[in-house]
């Protein structure tokens, strides 16, 4: 399997929001928000996903954090490995902002 990695760069502003990690298989899902400079969206959203050596990090998701709690839980109820996280969450997008 092709090892996939999306990064975005880690701050200090970065604030850990949820966490879980599944034993079998050995997987960690994070929801994280990093704080921006919009008075109006103080927080933006993103999701990582983590199994062995492979990692996909997707920052800048949305400034919903109903809509960023709701994928986070997505992700973990299908058990979602990193090199599908890009897919999932372009998905979730065009259901959430597609008219």
């Amino acid at each position: 399997m092709k090892e996939l990695l999306v990064t975005s760069a880690q701050t200090e502003k970065r604030q850990l929001i949820l966490c879980e990690e599944l034993s079998q298989p050995n997987v960690r899902y994070e929801l994280f928000a990093d704080r921006t400079e919009d008075s109006e969206y103080p927080y933006s959203f993103g999701v990582s996903v983590e199994c062995g050596e492979q990692e996909a990090c997707i920052a800048d998701i949305t400034e919903n954090s109903e809509y960023a709690r709701e994928l986070f839980e997505r992700i973990k109820l299908y058990m979602v490995m990193p090199s599908e996280l890009e897919y999932i969450v372009e998905d979730y997008l065009c259901e959430k902002y597609t008219v």
